[in-house]
């Protein structure tokens, strides 16, 4: 990759790591398996969200470099994120958090400690393909 601009190998790399981690997550720790629509999705969505991430305007300080800035893309992240779970539910005409498959050590009926599970896991995965990137691409 080393005629590809670095911006755009971060963006490769993070939604690589962060799909990687949570297919790891998903095959070991939750049921039903996830599709690879949502894998795909999940991708795009991480690709995303990095390139807005790594074009931060210039007069600010990089998220790629600001532990802030990294906490809140992650939750941006995380919260789109969240937003597609919602999104499939309400299109699929299916009871709200019906999407997101069970965790093998949680009770889903601790909603806020299913979600707040689902979110974090989602944040600490993109946070893991930043901190990749960052050893990974030196510019």
């Amino acid at each position: 990759m080393g005629h590809v601009p670095s911006k755009v190998r971060v963006s490769v790399i993070v939604a690589t790591v962060t799909v990687a981690l949570d297919w790891i997550f998903h095959k070991t720790l939750t049921n039903p398996m996830e599709t690879f629509d949502y894998f795909t999705v999940k991708w795009l969505l991480a690709f995303f969200v990095v390139t807005v991430f790594v074009n931060w305007h210039n007069n600010m300080p990089s998220p790629i470099t600001n532990n802030r800035l990294l906490l809140t893309f992650a939750a941006i992240f995380s919260f789109v994120m969240s937003l597609y779970y919602r999104w499939w539910e309400y299109f699929s005409n299916v009871p709200l958090s019906s999407r997101a498959p069970d965790i093998l050590f949680l009770d889903r009926t601790n909603v806020i400690l299913f979600a707040g599970t689902w979110f974090i896991g989602h944040a600490l995965f993109f946070v893991i393909g930043v901190l990749v990137a960052r050893k990974l691409i030196k510019d």
